[in-house]
């Protein structure tokens, strides 16, 4: 089992999404766990207060380090081994706050775990995958066969699997 520790001041902010999709589905099945930490309860501030204003003035407020050190220490204390993945804005840009881009790592986590797609074959040729060459997916057609003038190309309804794997490499981003 997989265990996603978030450490967060917006614990509840995320509940919906844990609770949906692969990720809801994989908790049901107990293929993962996802523990929720409020960092606010390990302020020692009277307050609870997390965050100040920065040294040297300018907008805004940052966060203390006594509380994320805290929780950080208290779940690590819990599994000595586990890794410490901070969504910091001194990395790449995803969006404000860190609790989405922990969401999107966890989401992109779970979809590599035996059987969270469904078909074990699903995350092997998705988007970036090693078996598309890091490349970006080709294509993709469902019913009905055209909508809106947009035709599903014939190959793809042959049957011919070689030469419906070579149109996909073909059409590779």
């Amino acid at each position: 089992m997989m265990i996603f520790d978030i450490l967060t001041i917006f614990p509840h902010i995320l509940d919906s999404y844990i609770s949906e999709s692969i990720i809801g589905r994989e908790i049901k099945k107990k293929n993962i766990k996802i523990r929720l930490h409020d960092i606010r309860a390990y302020s020692k501030e009277r307050h609870k207060k997390v965050d100040a204003t920065p040294y040297g003035g300018g907008a805004g407020m940052v966060m203390t380090p006594q509380p994320l050190f805290d929780c950080i220490k208290a779940v690590k204390r819990k599994n000595p081994k586990a890794k410490v993945i901070y969504m910091s804005p001194l990395g790449k840009v995803l969006i404000t706050g860190g609790e989405l881009p922990a969401m999107v790592v966890i989401d992109a986590v779970t979809r590599l775990a035996p059987g969270a797609l469904g078909n074990k074959e699903s995350a092997a040729e998705e988007s970036f995958t090693e078996a598309l060459g890091g490349k970006k997916e080709y294509p993709h057609y469902t019913k009905p066969r055209e909508f809106k003038k947009i035709k599903v190309p014939p190959v793809l309804l042959t049957g011919d699997h070689a030469k419906i794997k070579a149109w996909r490499m073909k059409h590779l981003k």
